[in-house]
């Protein structure tokens, strides 16, 4: 496991409890060369088995007597993910992900699906393993089936059921994956944004719904997970070639929901949302652009020096290669003095020069 570099590719679905959909999810497990983790909401499932997958594979769930699973975790072998059953159940698949990475050698995982049907939203199961994630400063990913519409994740409107996971987010400190308007749910009467990525602590990029046949109403997510923090890319914006315009519109389309009771939460939650409105418009009307880092070579520096220093580079390699007679010929010394030399003929012209322009100067010897 290269703890410098490790990317792990993430993927989400509800398959619907479907066979076809399930054959489909196989296939596309079976093109996969890399390292991945594939949370499945609502898998077909045949004798307490997730049906359909690649033998050479790990899957991951709690099964109970006469109860539906509608969560599970599938990964490539080389993930070391253990199930833990104090928090799993038939709809909340929760694995703990030993990564051998320095910067977060422990990170909690977890399918989740949210029955439409439970009028508390939150299982306390679920609500547990946020809170042991909290106490705990372990890192968490959560890949939800929410059943609930929030603007916070491109509904158009709030449904009660949204509001409630919108405290729930705020009240544990979570951060919402999911980037751009695609719909995650697509049938033939509706679409919404049901499917959601939550996060705490863990570094994922590239969050996108893919716009490929699942051969189920819900289509798949994709995301990176990185382990290690990345070099820090520097950018800016240069606000006089802005097209305000735009900016103005895009903000202007923006569906503002008024709730009927504005709590500490939601007021939070909203304001969070209007900073992101306002992030991505900004960057539509005037793209952030990559600041390459500059060198300036030293004021002394000058033709003569380098072409002293190649030459002291030259010599340094041939007397490393060289027998005792070449060694004792006296190539590097001479060389050296000469680069020193140079050095020091720069450095005092320079000295000169400042002295020169701020106080009255007449150079002596």
């Amino acid at each position: 496991m290269n703890n410098n570099a490790q990317v792990v590719k993430c993927y989400s679905i509800n398959s619907g409890k479907r066979h076809d959909a399930m054959a489909d999810v196989a296939k596309h497990i079976s093109g996969l060369k890399s390292e991945f983790i594939y949370f499945l909401q609502e898998p077909s499932i045949k004798k307490d088995r997730v049906s359909g997958l690649p033998p050479k594979i790990q899957v991951l769930f709690a099964s109970k007597a006469k109860v539906m699973t509608r969560a599970a975790i599938s990964a490539s072998k080389n993930i070391n993910l253990w199930l833990d059953n104090r928090h799993s159940t038939p709809d909340l698949a929760a694995c703990v992900w030993l990564t051998g990475a320095r910067d977060k050698p422990k990170i909690y995982v977890a399918s989740v699906y949210l029955d439409i049907n439970d009028k508390k939203v939150i299982p306390e199961e679920l609500g547990n393993l946020v809170a042991e994630c909290s106490q705990k400063r372990i890192p968490l990913l959560l890949s939800i089936d929410s059943n609930s519409h929030s603007t916070l994740w491109g509904s158009e409107t709030n449904n009660l059921r949204g509001d409630r996971l919108e405290e729930f987010i705020a009240a544990n400190n979570m951060c919402i994956g999911n980037v751009g308007k695609a719909p995650t749910f697509v049938s033939s009467r509706y679409s919404t944004h049901i499917d959601i990525t939550l996060v705490r602590d863990v570094n994922i990029s590239d969050w996108k719904v893919e716009d490929v046949e699942t051969l189920s109403d819900h289509k798949r997510i994709h995301f990176k997970l990185n382990l290690c923090k990345a070099p820090e890319v520097l950018k800016a914006r240069n606000l006089n070639d802005a097209d305000w315009a735009k900016f103005r519109e895009q903000l202007e389309s923006r569906k503002i929901v008024v709730h009927d009771i504005w709590t500490a939460q939601i007021i939070e939650m909203e304001t969070r949302a209007l900073i992101r409105d306002i992030d991505e418009a900004l960057e539509t009307a005037c793209p952030s652009k990559l600041i390459k880092p500059s060198y300036q070579k030293p004021k002394y520096w000058n033709n003569e020096v380098a072409k002293a220093r190649s030459d002291c580079r030259k010599a340094y390699k041939a007397y490393q290669k060289s027998d005792e007679k070449i060694r004792q010929m006296g190539g590097i010394p001479r060389n050296e003095k000469r680069v020193s030399k140079n050095f020091e003929i720069g450095q005092t012209n320079l000295l000169e020069k400042f002295l020169r322009r701020n106080f009255e100067y007449k150079r002596y010897g």
